[in-house]
């Protein structure tokens, strides 16, 4: 709420003011192991996460990963700053927000006649369930970071026939900041990301799943 006091008192119409929330958490690499309040030191940035890929920054979905897989994480809220924090292998510190915690942001904005929200981002949200046909006809789910590694997923959409290009199985994240991707790459990348924008535009209409959903 500091920055958007800033704003507010420059002075700014709260109505012409839309609050960004994040999906995502900043992480830090804490000096002493079970420390997490204010009053702790940090030595690095959190651990980079496999699809995110960037020390310091880590996305709601990795993070939702951490906390099903990881023996070790502890999930707690800080009800000072209305943030929830996540603390694994016991000097990873990272904070976010959960849906929850979105929510009641959201719900505390509109007391003060903000214009709305906008997230940073929705693909951070959560890993995607794909569902195809592998070679034998019978349906299997994949999630996102698996979609690039199926070739059977692939195969389903007829890519390499319709778009004359071909897919890079092995790439399991997309990453399209560093700058260092090939042109075909990219190309592949605009492809499937049109192919899911079309199934949810036509999934919004009633008309079911896709032909090659």
């Amino acid at each position: 709420m500091w920055a958007l006091s800033m704003l507010t008192k420059a002075p700014m119409a709260t109505s012409s003011i839309m609050v960004g929330v994040t999906s995502y958490g900043r992480s830090f690499e804490m000096t002493t192991a079970g420390c997490y309040t204010s009053d702790c030191t940090w030595d690095a940035a959190g651990a980079a996460g496999p699809c995110t890929d960037t020390a310091g920054y880590i996305s709601n979905a990795e993070i939702n990963q951490i906390l099903a897989e990881n023996s070790n994480a502890q999930q707690l809220f800080s009800s000072g700053d209305d943030s929830d924090i996540l603390v694994y292998n016991d000097t990873q510190w990272v904070a976010y927000m959960t849906n929850t915690t979105k929510s009641t942001r959201t719900a505390y904005y509109k007391t003060f006649n903000f214009a709305g929200t906008s997230e940073w981002a929705i693909d951070l949200e959560e890993y995607e369930i794909f569902f195809y046909s592998d070679d034998n006809g019978d349906t299997t789910t994949s999630t996102s970071t698996e979609l690039f590694e199926s070739k059977a997923y692939s195969a389903s959409l007829n890519l390499a026939s319709d778009y004359n290009i071909d897919v890079n199985y092995n790439l399991s994240c997309i990453n399209l900041i560093q700058g260092d991707n090939t042109t075909a790459q990219l190309e592949e990348y605009v492809v499937l990301g049109a192919l899911k924008i079309d199934e949810i535009l036509y999934e919004y209409k009633g008309q079911g799943k896709l032909p090659y959903t």
